[in-house]
């Protein structure tokens, strides 16, 4: 059977693609062993838990209904970090953070986000859909937060948390799964009859005074050809069971590190 063939649909995501890069040792122990975490970045139940409060403004938006107030949103971000943390490992917070300065972030990030929301307009056509593509023939799914349609144009949004605003690197960076993003909506504009994909990236920083930064940078076809291969080459990097260790500064916050390093390093 053909290498990239044989991997399973769900098995490669953008997200999936970006760990497998970072250390593929970890891949394995997360997709292919399902070795349970020892710890768990605080980061990540904080940015599932703000997603999940941010939705309500599209809901409401699609919906025809009142956007909600930040104190509605910020009490929508406490259930789902409780609902997460209740499902987590040890949590591991970064230097000068809990529970309580989480929270006092999140209440201002969402302060900052719903002010940037209600200058937003458009058709909203799905929140968090999952999407299933190909790319360079490897099958693939995302999970897409925001789709909308604006006149011609047919707007993907992926919404990021973030220390401070990126640079040219990181939007660079991240390229391909804006492209990504554009192969997954093919069908809304087959559907549709719209004429342009926007794919784009809402990025909400962490400080004391929070920004949004809306990116919207076009892709060329070096950015499609790069995340061609990208993809190909994990796909046939799992498939081979090639799973070096890749040691480095990101070992100190691995979930998976006396797994992989021993209890004693």
């Amino acid at each position: 059977m053909d290498a990239v063939a044989a991997i399973p649909v769900e098995k490669l995501s953008w997200s999936r693609i970006s760990i497998y890069r970072d250390c593929p040792r970890r891949f394995r122990y997360r997709y292919v062993e399902r070795v349970p975490e020892e710890r768990v970045s605080a980061a990540l139940p904080f940015g599932g838990a703000f997603h999940q409060a941010a939705e309500r403004i599209a809901e409401a938006r699609m919906a025809g209904w009142s956007i909600p107030s930040v104190e509605v949103l910020a009490g929508e971000y406490e259930r789902a970090w409780r609902e997460s943390v209740k499902r987590a490992p040890a949590l591991q917070y970064a230097k000068g953070e809990d529970e309580a300065t989480l929270r006092a972030t999140a209440h201002r990030m969402l302060e900052a986000y719903l002010e940037f929301a209600l200058t937003e307009s458009g058709q909203v056509l799905a929140i968090e859909q999952e999407a299933r593509f190909a790319v360079g023939g490897v099958p693939m799914v995302a999970r897409l937060d925001l789709v909308e349609l604006r006149g011609d144009e047919l707007v993907v949004t992926d919404l990021k948390t973030a220390k401070s605003i990126w640079n040219a690197n990181k939007i660079r960076e991240a390229m391909p799964q804006l492209v990504a993003y554009a192969y997954a909506v093919v069908p809304f504009v087959e559907a549709l009859g719209v004429k342009r994909i926007k794919p784009r990236f809402i990025v909400i920083t962490k400080a004391k005074q929070p920004k949004v930064q809306v990116l919207e940078p076009v892709a060329t076809a070096d950015d499609a050809k790069r995340l061609k291969e990208l993809v190909q080459e994990t796909a046939k990097g799992v498939c081979a069971e090639v799973f070096p260790r890749h040691e480095g500064w990101q070992c100190a916050q691995c979930a998976f590190r006396e797994e992989c390093l021993g209890k004693d390093l």
